[in-house]
């Protein structure tokens, strides 16, 4: 509740001892501490009197919380007659208790005019100066904090109302000793740079709004995934200058097609439009700024590039040591360094990377239209065409044509085929992909009815084992896991793994998925279902309990009879029977005992009886949200019991739980074979309702 004060508020009392005081009622020309209301805390002075009136020297000063039936709590002591702040333990007679303003709790102004409040340290949600009541703040070290609601806008004022040309307001931070500082400010409408003694830059413009730093670098962005966007005219326009992306792209909605960017002679950015025959021009120079007058009509030149010895038109060259010298190889793009196109007639080729080479020495060719992208990509003969390159120490040993390449250190030289992989040679109309040689195939130049030939396997994961392989079945065109054996047959003995989703798309009829716990599968459009990955535990054998009436592992055939659990909700099921148990009155328990594991809740059923063999039908259903030890039967003297058991269980940090029984009367009890745990996730979300399904 609040701190009140109140003028006027004294009242009487007989209390002693160091508790909460019962009020007697108002003095005469005095309110009484009702005044201050239910619930709220005051600053409180109580001194003790004479019978004679005199004062006994008994005082004490601190804030305590007034409550209806007029009684006043001592809560916090800031001084007293003992010079502690321990409570006094006041004698009998009267007192007098009202209300005070302590020394150690006032405002005011010092000798020099200054207000100085003490800041308190460690202490969230509010600051030393506050402003309205705070709510919704976490953070401690917070100096001053204002709250308040206002269907308009909510700021507070800085104005420096000084007309002085050298005269600004702004709000500064800074490191301690003022060595680096960050600035937000405003100039006033008569601010002069050359008064001020500054540059004459936007900073020091008449009422110009500047963000500034000194001593160290201005960083202004977002902390997630939020856009940063530069607005001009925002009363007006509908669109942003510039917005830089969450992905780090630069877009600029106002940039035209019929604009550029370009330096100028002073190397400065600026934005005109193209002029002249369309030509965007780099010289030849080491600095590499543009020319203002363009060159060779329809190309773009950039960083020490040129047109060859011949004319060559609509070509794109971008990087250093690139040439186009012979015949009239046109409309290429050749980006990189030494990415060399030295042909006749050809045309039409795209050339990323370094030493990518499109070379023929001996005369008119054929080669176009050909995409190199990578290192000592070199399709070198005469006669290339349609090729798609991309990798690294791509060889060609004859005249490769409407072909892919994709991988590190292929031989090239058919026609019609694909190659995918590494260390891999060609031959016509071949697809291949895996490593090392041709039997890694799964195209032999043709397709069957019903599916795709085999000559080989395609590797699953790149091993050279069987068990790792896909293999294509001829007969049927179903994708089979597995190596396939000498006699065509094939062993399931391949793996596939499905990778882990932080957040799963809209359901589609067929989608498997899996969240990193659990895995789901859809049976029909935006209809997701949870498939079970059980973990189960089942006895082969009875098990002998220890005789003692504390919880303990209700399985043994692991070491500690628990289950590691990673962070989320299951649903768990266990059945077993109980056998040799004590023939006094008992009942039995059951616990889902925490090992390493943190147990967030758990709701759970039982039906269970405790009798003598064959075994009561009759159960009793008992329904338990608890994570203590849990009595699931009554007390009987039956010697056996039976219980089934389901329900749910939320792990909040990951870690080992253990199915436990406990028995009220000690007995080596024996647990029969047969009997069984089973637990599997549901969702790896444990605080929030978990709706799986086509819910409505």
């Amino acid at each position: 509740m609040a701190l009140v004060l109140k003028d006027r508020v004294l009242e009487s009392s007989t209390s002693t001892g160091t508790g909460s005081f019962t009020l007697t009622g108002a003095q005469t020309g005095y309110q009484s501490f009702s005044a201050i209301g239910n619930g709220n805390t005051t600053y409180y002075t109580i001194q003790g009197k004479n019978p004679d009136g005199t004062l006994t020297g008994e005082w004490e000063v601190g804030i305590g919380t007034w409550s209806t039936g007029n009684t006043l709590s001592r809560d916090t002591v800031l001084s007293n007659s003992l010079g502690t702040t321990a409570k006094i333990a006041f004698s009998a007679g009267a007192k007098d208790v009202f209300c005070d303003y302590p020394a150690s709790k006032s405002v005011n102004q010092n000798a020099d005019n200054k207000v100085l409040i003490p800041y308190t340290s460690g202490v969230t949600n509010t600051g030393s100066l506050n402003v309205g009541s705070v709510t919704g703040h976490t953070d401690s070290g917070v100096i001053a904090a204002f709250t308040a609601s206002e269907p308009l806008y909510l700021y507070t004022s800085l104005q420096n109302t000084s007309s002085a040309n050298t005269s600004y307001a702004s709000y500064a931070v800074n490191d301690g000793g003022h060595t680096s500082y960050g600035e937000l400010g405003i100039n006033n409408s008569n601010y002069s740079y050359s008064a001020a003694g500054y540059p004459n830059n936007t900073f020091s413009a008449p009422l110009a709004t500047f963000v500034e730093s000194y001593g160290g670098p201005l960083a202004i962005g977002t902390w997630d995934s939020q856009k940063i966007s530069f607005i001009v005219n925002g009363s007006v326009n509908t669109t942003d200058a510039m917005t830089i992306n969450a992905a780090g792209t630069i877009t600029i909605p106002s940039l035209t097609a019929s604009q550029a960017v370009f330096t100028d002679a002073s190397k400065n950015l600026v934005s005109k439009a193209v002029t002249g025959t369309g030509s965007v021009v780099l010289n030849n120079s080491p600095d590499g700024t543009i020319a203002n007058s363009p060159t060779f009509s329809s190309n773009i030149n950039v960083n020490g590039v040129y047109i060859g010895t011949y004319a060559s038109t609509g070509s794109i060259v971008i990087g250093q040591n690139q040439n186009i010298y012979d015949g009239s190889g046109d409309y290429n793009t050749i980006i990189g360094y030494q990415a060399f196109e030295n042909n006749y007639v050809a045309s039409g080729n795209t050339i990323i990377g370094a030493n990518a080479y499109r070379i023929n020495q001996g005369g008119p060719g054929g080669e176009g239209n050909n995409t190199i992208i990578g290192y000592n990509c070199l399709p070198n003969s005469a006669s290339s065409y349609g090729i798609i390159a991309i990798g690294a120490n791509i060889s060609q040993s004859t005249n490769p044509a409407n072909s892919i390449y994709i991988g590190n250190s292929i031989s090239t030289g058919g026609i019609n085929e694909i190659i995918i992989g590494g260390g891999l040679s060609s031959g016509n109309n071949i697809t291949c992909i895996g490593t090392t040689s041709t039997t890694d195939t799964i195209l032999a130049g043709k397709t069957s009815v019903n599916g795709i030939q085999a000559n080989g396997d395609l590797q699953l994961l790149g091993s050279a084992t069987a068990n790792q392989n896909i293999a294509t079945n001829q007969t049927s065109g179903n994708l089979t896991i597995g190596g396939a054996s000498a006699t065509g047959s094939t062993t399931l003995n391949g793996n596939v793994k499905l990778a882990t989703k932080s957040s799963l798309p809209t359901a589609s009829a067929g989608l498997i998925e899996y969240d990193g716990l659990a895995f789901y599968n859809s049976i029909a459009s935006s209809t997701r279902g949870v498939m079970p990955s059980e973990q189960f535990v089942i006895l082969n054998s009875p098990y002998t309990l220890t005789s003692q009436t504390a919880a303990q592992k209700l399985f043994n055939a692991s070491t500690n009879g628990a289950v590691t659990l990673p962070v989320g909700t299951y649903e768990f099921e266990c059945q077993f029977v109980l056998t040799s148990l004590s023939a006094l009155a008992n009942s039995i328990g059951f616990e889902m005992v925490a090992g390493t594991a943190v147990i967030g809740s758990q709701l759970w059923a039982t039906m269970a009886s405790k009798v003598t063999l064959p075994p009561n039908p009759v159960a009793t259903l008992i329904t338990y949200n608890t994570t203590a030890n849990t009595t699931i039967t009554s007390s009987t003297t039956g010697t056996n019991a039976v219980a089934f058991i389901r329900g749910i269980i939320k792990i909040t940090t990951a870690g080992t739980i253990i199915p436990s029984v406990s028995m009220s009367v000690a007995a080596a009890a024996i647990v029969s074979a047969n009997s069984y745990f089973k637990i599997s996730p549901v969702s790896k979300t444990n605080a929030a309702n978990i709706v799986v399904g086509n819910w409505s």
